[in-house]
């Protein structure tokens, strides 16, 4: 079955877009934040805000999904010099008050990396309680780099539970 979506922009910054989305057949809504952090630690500072600011407006299902520019986690960065984990707090901070947990990932543990063999995940999707109860399966896919230093995403999202046929 096809499904129709509605969507509106809520929200839209240098860094971040935020669509209600409204599934046309089952009049279910859901929020989807599309971001692109910049590089420099104190501008992405406004996007933390930003997004803080979008979770006391989002009611229900939310993601967001994008090129975070951070990390979460040591496991993250290889190579380089060693990352500070500290460094990250605003934006483990951020997601943890915003509701978010990561979605987790099928396919390499890095999606960017640079020319001198520095990689690390800054690519991610993230949902809350409510996407989770939304869609009984989500994929995230890492899929292959092209031309760009960043791997692309591709997210699945699906609803397993079928009304059940009984024959009589």
């Amino acid at each position: 079955m096809d499904s129709k979506f509605n969507g509106t922009v809520k929200t839209k910054s240098r860094q971040q877009i935020t669509f209600r989305s409204q599934d046309t057949g089952t009049n279910n809504n859901f929020w989807l934040t599309v971001v692109y952090a910049r590089s420099k630690a104190n501008k992405r500072r406004k996007l933390w805000n930003k997004l803080k600011s979008v979770s006391r407006q989002v009611q229900g299902p939310w993601s967001i999904v994008g090129d975070f520019n951070s990390i979460m986690t040591t496991e993250e960065p290889s190579g380089g010099i060693p990352h500070c984990l500290s460094k990250s707090t605003d934006f483990i901070t951020c997601m943890e008050d915003c509701g978010m947990s990561d979605a987790g990932f099928i396919g390499s543990s890095f999606t960017w990396c640079n020319s001198r063999r520095v990689s690390k995940r800054l690519d991610r999707a993230l949902i809350n309680e409510g996407w989770a109860e939304m869609f009984t399966s989500v994929r995230i896919d890492h899929l292959p780099r092209t031309e760009s230093d960043h791997k692309l995403l591709l997210m699945k999202c699906n609803n397993d539970s079928q009304e059940v046929i009984k024959y009589f």
